[in-house]
C-alpha cells in the first residue's frame, strides 16, 4: 500500500488554491491551513473546480488573493452524500496520481506550486506534462461531479476568464462561467436541503 502522509495543507493566502499532502509530524506555521483529511479522494474533491468555485465565492480576499479559512470555505461546503463509500474509491487513486504527477514536474523543473500553476493556466503552454495535468484536472472534476450525482452537468473545461480575479490576470484553465454558476447553485441547494433535514 501507499504510505499516506495523512494530512492535506494549503497556504492560507494564495491565488492558486493548491492543496498538498504533507507529513503530519512537521510543525506548521500560521500561514498554513491544515486539514485532518488525508485520503486521495479528499485531495481530489478539494482540488476540484467544484470546491474552487465555492471557495472563491465564500472566502475573504487579501488584495486579489484568496484567504482560505476553513470556517468560510470548508465548513459550509457540502461534501457528496456517502463520500466515504466504496463507490468513490476510484477518486483515491485519481487524487494520488494527480498529486504525484504535479510533484514530478516540480522536481524535474525545480519549481514550486506557484510557478507550476502559472504554466498550468497559460494557454500557450503545451508541455505534454502540463497538458497531462490539465487532463487529470478534467478527469478529477468530472469524477467529483459524478460523486454528487450530477451526471447531466457539462463542465466545459477550457481557458476561461474568471470573474473573481483582476482583469490583467483572469484567464484560467477551468470550467465555464455557466458551469461555475450552476455548481454554486447546486451546492447552495444541497446546503439548504441538509440544513432543513437537521
Amino acid at each position: 500500500g501507499r504510505l499516506s502522509p495523512n494530512v492535506l495543507a494549503i497556504t492560507r493566502v494564495s491565488k492558486t488554491l493548491a492543496f498538498s499532502f504533507v507529513d503530519s509530524n512537521i510543525v506548521f506555521s500560521d500561514a498554513t491551513v491544515v486539514f485532518s483529511h488525508g485520503r486521495g479522494r479528499d485531495f481530489a474533491l478539494l482540488q476540484s473546480n467544484v470546491h474552487a468555485v465555492f471557495a472563491w465565492q465564500h472566502a475573504s480576499r487579501l488584495k486579489s488573493d484568496l484567504r482560505y479559512s476553513p470556517t468560510d470555505a470548508l465548513e459550509p461546503f457540502a461534501f457528496p452524500e456517502g463520500f466515504s463509500d466504496a463507490r468513490n474509491a476510484p477518486l483515491d487513486d485519481l487524487g494520488h496520481r494527480f498529486h504525484q504527477a504535479r510533484i514530478e514536474v516540480m522536481r524535474a523543473d525545480r519549481i514550486g506550486l506557484t510557478k507550476l500553476y502559472k504554466r498550468f493556466h497559460t494557454d500557450i503552454e503545451h508541455d505534454p506534462r502540463i497538458e497531462e495535468l490539465r487532463a487529470f484536472q478534467h478527469e478529477m472534476d468530472v469524477a467529483v461531479v459524478h460523486a454528487y450525482g450530477w451526471h447531466d452537468l457539462d463542465l466545459e473545461h477550457g481557458f476561461h476568464e474568471v470573474p473573481y480575479l483582476p482583469e490583467s490576470d483572469r484567464v484560467r484553465f477551468s470550467i465555464s462561467e455557466a458551469a461555475r454558476v450552476e455548481v454554486l447553485r447546486r451546492l447552495s441547494e444541497l446546503n439548504r436541503q441538509r440544513y432543513q433535514e437537521e
